[in-house]
């Protein structure tokens, strides 16, 4: 099932990141990683969770930790 998704060109993180979800493994992540996705989209803890998916809707899913570039 994987396979099909990915090829040579996918980049490392979007295939760990399949192959997270693809399998049996929960992952937990820490309240740090979360605000700083939230502040890498300038958003804080007040805002919505309709704020978040507003934020994140233009890109390929949140990256944890966040990528700092913005």
């Amino acid at each position: 099932m994987v396979r099909q998704q990915v090829d040579r060109s996918t980049p490392v993180e979007d295939v760990l990141g399949i192959l997270q979800v693809e399998s049996n493994v929960r992952v937990r992540y820490s309240p740090r990683c979360f605000r700083g996705v939230l502040e890498a989209h300038v958003l804080s803890p007040d805002d919505s969770i309709a704020d978040l998916f507003e934020a994140i809707r233009g890109t390929n899913g949140p990256v944890f930790p966040p990528e700092t570039d913005r």
